[in-house]
């Protein structure tokens, strides 16, 4: 196998200056003229060309420089996308911070009108039901006058919200002198 490879470089002109310059020789070059440097070649295309050491030096100094000018292109389009992202990166970093800072506002205020909303809500319910306790000792002392020997325990169960639950606030009379 290792002669086949040898027999191959050395048909198609193979020798230590084309592995230097990077050319590499395949099977299908063949030495056109010895003396003057020409190769026969199978471009890409399916096309044989005749071209010169110096054409072939020149398509490759021309190819190498559009790939540096494509490479440069490409670290600058690169590094536009690198800042673009930075930029998007502190501007979306401010933006959260604000509505962090907004939403704490929002909760602290919530929190406050919650608190104040549950303060006015104890306040008129303690109003309230202060009136229905007047309003039931009221009927209660209307209807002992009534009927004075009703059952006493039965109101005074009434009043104080019924003899298996305890009211920690039973009604007091608040006439002392029935």
């Amino acid at each position: 196998m290792a002669d086949a490879t040898e027999s191959a470089d050395t048909v198609a002109g193979g020798d230590a200056a084309d592995k230097k310059s990077g050319v590499k020789p395949t099977a299908e070059q063949v030495p056109d003229g010895q003396s003057n440097g020409e190769l026969t070649a199978t471009s890409g295309r399916g096309k044989n060309t005749t071209m010169t050491e110096e054409e072939q030096e020149n398509r490759r100094r021309k190819r190498l420089e559009l790939n540096r000018k494509a490479a440069q292109e490409s670290r600058r389009r690169k590094k536009l996308r690198i800042e673009e992202l930075q930029r998007s990166v502190v501007y979306l970093t401010r933006e959260n911070c604000e509505l962090r800072e907004q939403n704490e506002l929002l909760r602290q205020m919530l929190t406050a009108d919650v608190a104040s909303e549950n303060s006015a809500l104890i306040d008129r319910f303690q109003a309230e039901n202060a009136a229905l306790r007047l309003a039931l000792y009221e009927s209660v002392q209307k209807l002992m006058k009534q009927n004075p020997g009703a059952a006493d325990v039965a109101v005074s169960n009434a009043l104080n919200g019924g003899a298996g639950n305890p009211n920690p606030n039973p009604i007091v009379n608040p006439n002392p002198n029935p």
